[in-house]
């Protein structure tokens, strides 16, 4: 029964508050461990180095770990961000933000690590409306063989922890050096701050509502791999490695439980209580915030936040995002002002000094438990 209840708990909060945090049941796409269809001769028609850069690009986050981009080569150097609707989350993100803002994500990790590769990336936002089809136009051009290791490495390691984060608040260096400005779109909040404790007081019960909220949470069942094979096949969703459950939550995962699981009510009530351990184990919250909710600029909060994501894992801070005080009322009406601004809040991120020990990026990069769809699955060659 322990066993039982350490997997729930382990499960229901990776799962839930997983990063800008699945489809419907019915699509049922974790569960079914079908892999996204690879497109063929791939390799024989997109230069190594583009499919490379593309590798990389695709460690970026997104909600439920859904990664809902495909790519169009249309010629060498040529590409186009396009949206793959069928890993969309209607459920939880009926307007499409969450989407956009992991497009944004997707853009700044292609970015960096075609720098890091010797290669300029051009990009222009071509979306008029968050239903689009077409993202973004992409140009690559080499500029040089440089190779940064330790960029690419930091790119390959880089995850969201779901665990205890070190409680001591962010020192002013570290936030300067992570572009905190109390009037730009990155705020910092320690955890005796008012926005903080309205966060601990709320998100909790945020986090409930939305698991009894039965389509939300078939779109999260939808999600998760309850087998190593469907997680290998397909490439995106959720797994109990990516939520951090020790080994023997790992194993009774694996072998008992089930997308029913998911459903059942001890999951779902799970939540209130992990959430509010989470927030009562860290340093504190960025407040993310963009101008509008334009397409370009969802598009531009996401890259924001994988730069903030990358920056922060560099100097052993973690990120995480409560995600859904933003995607549940009356919470997402009330978070602006409640929060103090007068902007749209795109991310509110619980953060703090990670626990474990990080590598020489310059040498070598972390083992990744999350796990992302091979190039080949997300391209199609001209």
């Amino acid at each position: 029964m322990n066993v039982f209840r350490m997997t729930v708990t382990c499960a229901a909060t990776g799962a839930l508050l997983a990063s800008c945090a699945g489809q419907s049941s019915g699509n049922n796409h974790a569960g079914a461990g079908a892999a996204a269809p690879a497109v063929p001769a791939v390799e024989a028609q997109i230069a190594p180095e583009v499919l490379e850069i593309l590798s990389y690009a695709a460690r970026a986050s997104s909600s439920h770990n859904a990664q809902p981009w495909r790519i169009e080569a249309a010629a060498p150097g040529i590409l186009k961000l396009t949206a793959d609707r069928t890993r969309y989350l209607p459920a939880v993100d009926p307007a499409n933000r969450e989407m956009f803002l992991s497009f944004g994500a997707f853009l700044e990790t292609l970015d960096q690590a075609a720098r890091a590769l010797g290669h300029e990336a051009l990009i222009t936002v071509v979306a008029d409306s968050t239903d689009a089809e077409e993202i973004a136009a992409i140009r690559l051009t080499r500029k040089g063989t440089r190779r940064d290791a330790a960029t690419l490495n930091l790119i390959a390691s880089v995850y969201t922890p779901k665990g205890p984060l070190g409680a001591e608040p962010l020192d002013q260096d570290t936030l300067v050096a992570l572009g905190v400005t109390e009037s730009g779109a990155l705020r910092y909040r320690p955890p005796a701050s008012p926005e903080s404790l309205w966060v601990r007081e709320e998100a909790p019960k945020a986090g409930l509502q939305q698991a009894w909220r039965d389509p939300a949470q078939e779109e999260l069942a939808g999600y998760l791999h309850f087998s190593r094979k469907s997680a290998r096949q397909a490439g995106y969703g959720l797994t109990p490695e990516m939520m951090e459950m020790p080994p023997a939550a790992r194993f009774f995962w694996y072998t008992f439980m089930s997308p029913k699981s998911a459903l059942s009510g001890s999951f779902r009530n799970s939540i209130e209580g992990i959430t509010a351990r989470q927030l009562d184990r860290c340093a504190g919250l960025f407040i993310l915030t963009s101008p509008d909710d334009s397409p370009g600029a969802l598009i531009e909060a996401g890259r924001a936040y994988q730069r903030l994501k990358l920056a922060a894992f560099r100097r052993g801070v973690g990120v995480h995002p409560i995600s859904a005080l933003l995607e549940e009322e009356p919470w997402k009406r009330d978070a602006g002002p409640m929060l103090g601004s007068d902007r749209p809040v795109q991310f509110i991120l619980r953060t703090g000094h990670l626990e474990r020990e990080l590598p020489d990026f310059q040498a070598d990069a972390l083992t990744s438990a999350s796990i992302r769809m091979r190039a080949e699955q997300f391209v199609q060659a001209p």
